[in-house]
């Protein structure tokens, strides 16, 4: 199964959950850009928002319905999302240190 919870074994469960992930990772993006723009330079933006933007190129390869779903079958391309599953858990552990370290870094700049 894909899914425990809906012991679903189609395509259509993996591709939901795909697009949910981009949508999540392209909202992070938004996110990061926006308090950005209100708080401002001099902390080290660039290091998170280029994370979210790898983890959502690597994501978008799949989010095609129809080669998604042309393409599920093949056993050499479940092994490349195998592979871009475990290249994104790698980019989302590096997300969050350096997500600590821009907190840090917002923290010394209020407590200056």
């Amino acid at each position: 199964f894909f899914c425990l919870e809906c012991r679903e074994h189609s395509d259509s469960c993996v591709h939901r959950t795909l697009m949910r992930m981009l949508g999540t990772q392209r909202s992070a993006v938004g996110f990061l850009h926006d308090a950005q723009a209100l708080i401002g330079g001099g902390l080290p933006w660039e290091p998170v928002i280029d994370r979210f933007v790898m983890m959502a190129e690597v994501t978008s390869v799949y989010c095609g319905w129809p080669e998604f779903q042309e393409n599920w079958s093949n056993e050499a391309y479940r092994r490349n999302l195998g592979n871009d599953l475990r290249t994104l858990a790698a980019l989302q552990t590096e997300a969050a240190g350096v997500l600590a370290e821009l907190a840090g870094a917002f923290e010394r700049q209020i407590v200056g």
